[in-house]
């Protein structure tokens, strides 16, 4: 949209009180819950590939019938061989000794500890672990703990998935937009509010066979495609509905709205603790909104740019009428004349375009070269950067990132 254009639109916007009821019927009861369910998906991922503080080797103790015998996890543990570190047991090693004929021997768990005392631990024979017991006072089960997630190679897999994820994110955001351009907003965010609902439920049903990870992972990383659209193109299309002066109070309560949804999803992992009723708690909200199809405008700025002025024009007539302003002929006047120059800018861009490709071109590197753009580039990636690390390590470290990114936010909002 030209900058006259744009203009025209947004005096015509303050001629229908675009700061009225109708905007913030829609802002508050269809764009924030949006904002608010969307921090789900960014913290519900933290619970799912977390690791338990505490687990240790699987041992297998069986009678002489093959009956396996209960023991407390503090008795388990007592029979495998000291960590390192000053650990007082190994988590991914025990004794390479049959513990099922040792306990037939002995009889008791004291009995094997003094056995295991009384000979030199460090020259008994080890072998690496094939299953793992956790510890469950925090989560009852992650898929660390489903897939066995822990020492060798495996403990990366975590981490991997939420790596692989982010490229998800990453690449969800231009096909977002292109989607948002091309195909108007409201399609495109019910398009990925659909890949969000159905491939996250499909994690879920991912087996726990050994191969379940390789499932889960493919079908999470489709997922996270559509985390950035289903938040992006609400945030836009708030922006185009609403005047100037209003935009920085939308952002605000955008972001209160986010960082809300980020804490109270604390006290919805708490009461839950398992991962895949966690995935559910993340998408039921999103499958609820489906039922926004009914309310949620398109983007006027874009139905505009495209033409569909029928579509344009009923739009604002809603619009007054909900926000109480009587619609004139002067008012018909200037968004019927909008009609008319935004399909002239339409005509005219092809050719402009062909016209100035020859002389600017433009790459990533523009953005660095001006100072302010520079500033808010720079700043951009290293919040980026920092979140996407450390919230992999504590939840306590997201939030407290979280904030510090809200603030800096508001600043520039305010400032700018």
């Amino acid at each position: 949209m030209t900058d006259d254009l744009g203009l025209r639109f947004e005096e015509l916007l303050v001629d229908l009180k675009g700061n009225g009821r109708y905007q913030w019927i829609t802002i508050f009861l269809v764009l924030l819950p949006t904002f608010f369910a969307c921090s789900f998906i960014s913290s519900g991922w933290l619970f799912v590939i977390a690791t338990p503080d505490d687990f240790f080797c699987h041992i297998p103790l069986n009678q002489s019938n093959g009956t396996s015998v209960a023991f407390t996890s503090e008795e388990k543990k007592r029979l495998l061989p000291p960590g390192n570190d000053g650990e007082l047991h190994s988590k991914c090693e025990l004794y390479s000794v049959d513990y099922s004929a040792l306990l037939q021997n002995f009889g008791s768990i004291r009995e094997m500890e003094a056995y295991f005392n009384a000979t030199n631990a460090s020259s008994t024979p080890r072998t690496a672990c094939s299953s793992w017991e956790f510890d469950k006072t925090v989560y009852q089960d992650t898929i660390t703990t489903d897939w066995d997630l822990v020492c060798t190679a495996r403990d990366f897999l975590p981490t991997l998935a939420y790596i692989i994820g982010s490229i998800g994110v990453m690449i969800g955001t231009p096909l977002g937009g292109y989607a948002a351009d091309r195909f108007g907003r409201k399609p495109t965010y019910f398009a990925f509010l659909a890949l969000q609902v159905v491939f996250g439920a499909a994690t879920v049903a991912a087996p726990r066979a050994h191969y379940g990870y390789y499932v889960f992972l493919t079908l999470y990383t489709i997922h996270s495609v559509s985390v950035n659209p289903i938040y992006l193109v609400p945030s836009t299309l708030g922006l185009e509905i609403i005047t100037p002066d209003c935009r920085a109070t939308f952002l605000v309560l955008l972001t209160l709205a986010y960082t809300a949804g980020a804490v109270a999803f604390t006290g919805i992992a708490y009461a839950l603790r398992s991962w895949r009723p966690m995935v559910l708690a993340t998408i039921l909200p999103f499958t609820l909104y489906g039922m926004f199809w009914f309310v949620l405008p398109e983007s006027p700025r874009w139905l505009l740019l495209k033409g569909r002025s029928k579509e344009f024009n009923v739009y604002l007539r809603k619009m007054a009428k909900i926000n109480r302003v009587e619609w004139s002929e002067s008012l018909e006047g200037k968004a019927s004349q909008l009609c008319i120059d935004a399909r002239g800018v339409s005509h005219s861009s092809l050719s402009n375009v062909n016209e100035s490709s020859h002389d600017a071109t433009y790459s990533y590197l523009d953005l660095f070269r001006g100072p302010r753009i520079r500033r808010h580039t720079i700043l951009m990636l290293i919040m980026s950067i920092v979140v996407q690390v450390l919230n992999r390590f504590s939840c306590s470290q997201f939030f407290a990132l979280l904030f510090m990114y809200q603030l800096v936010c508001l600043f520039f909002v305010c400032r700018h």
